[in-house]
């Protein structure tokens, strides 16, 4: 592994703009991140040499504007070699050197080198407040929905993370705060529903705030707070689960539920059935044994089902992207179904 201070005794990161990167005031270091004459000396910062004549070829995976961006740095030698970087790219330091100390206490304490795992910090970029760990050659459970073991050992992974002593700087989100959130997505979903279903989501509203006066007991644990099949990576044989950014203290019963719910969604998107995957749903759910002395998630998959499919809703109305109306009256009538009394 790299010494993490590494990249602070190296040349100061040049900061040659890439017109062709989207802007992002909030996220200055975005644009030298993808600056050829930084690529070199972020691949060292990683352990890499890059041979002289090397190309490196950079691309841009996934931004939240103004938050944080993933990127990936790609090594082709003259001998057609190739070797993989992934630098996750922070707003603050601050952020960066707490993701870094995450990783590389779950990646050493938690998750190893077996066949559940998370990505191991390789390097640190102080100047551009980046993590670096190496690329995971996998597919994510979208390419794997007929493999029934990953679907299982997905649930697994969860449970040692939900079992797993908790991390320096976790906040606490407390069911108070989730149902919180479930009721603004509702709300910003609701004008936007159909007649029908926006009575629907009025009865709705009214259990969740039932729910917010009295709220179900439960242990709180780490929980990831993105689980989704997009986050899960495959190789057949083991897995890695990538953007832990959300990581908080929690109901562990949310992660269940979001993971089976985005499920649902993906089956609505693919096939227009949104029932077309609850096999792997099943799989995925039965197979979360967390030890006894928990309260069993069960009782609370329904609201946290209902919770992720509104928060899904209100992404749709946000963005208004093609066929968004239709897609948010499915999620939304998902949401009121979870919730019926």
């Amino acid at each position: 592994m790299a010494a993490v201070g590494a990249a602070d005794r190296g040349p100061p990161i040049a900061g040659r703009p890439v017109t062709a990167l989207p802007s992002d005031e909030g996220l200055p270091q975005l644009a030298q991140a993808f600056a050829p004459e930084n690529a070199t000396y972020i691949c060292r910062a990683a352990g890499l040499a890059p041979e002289r004549s090397a190309r490196i070829e950079i691309e841009l995976m996934k931004h939240v504007p103004g938050q944080r961006a993933t990127i990936v740095y790609t090594i082709r030698n003259r001998a057609e070699t190739e070797q993989r970087l992934v630098g996750k790219l922070y707003r603050s330091k601050r952020r960066a050197e707490r993701m870094r100390r995450w990783l590389s206490g779950l990646s050493t304490s938690v998750f190893g080198a077996g066949e559940l795992r998370v990505p191991a910090p390789v390097g640190f970029v102080d100047q551009l407040h980046m993590v670096l760990h190496n690329y995971v050659d996998a597919v994510d459970l979208r390419h794997a929905l007929n493999d029934a073991p990953a679907f299982a050992l997905s649930a697994s992974w969860l449970v040692r993370l939900h079992e797993a002593p908790p991390l320096e700087e976790l906040r606490v989100r407390t069911v108070e705060h989730e149902i919180t959130k479930a009721i603004h997505w509702l709300d910003q979903v609701t004008g936007h529903a159909s007649m029908a279903t926006q009575a629907r989501l009025a009865a709705a509203r009214d259990r969740l705030f039932s729910l917010l006066a009295d709220p179900p007991r439960t242990n709180l644990t780490t929980i990831h707070r993105d689980y989704y099949y997009a986050n899960v990576l495959w190789d057949g044989h083991s897995l890695c689960v990538i953007d832990l950014d959300q990581l908080r203290i929690g109901d562990p019963a949310l992660d269940v539920a979001h993971f089976a719910a985005h499920l649902d969604v993906l089956a609505y998107r693919q096939t227009g059935d949104i029932a077309a995957y609850r096999e792997q749903s099943a799989t995925f759910v039965g197979a979360y044994r967390p030890a006894l002395g928990a309260p069993p998630v069960a009782d609370r998959l329904p609201i946290y089902r209902a919770y992720t499919f509104l928060k899904l809703a209100a992404t749709e109305v946000t963005r208004e992207r093609e066929g968004w109306r239709d897609a948010t009256e499915a999620m939304a009538r998902a949401a009121c179904g979870e919730l019926d009394a």
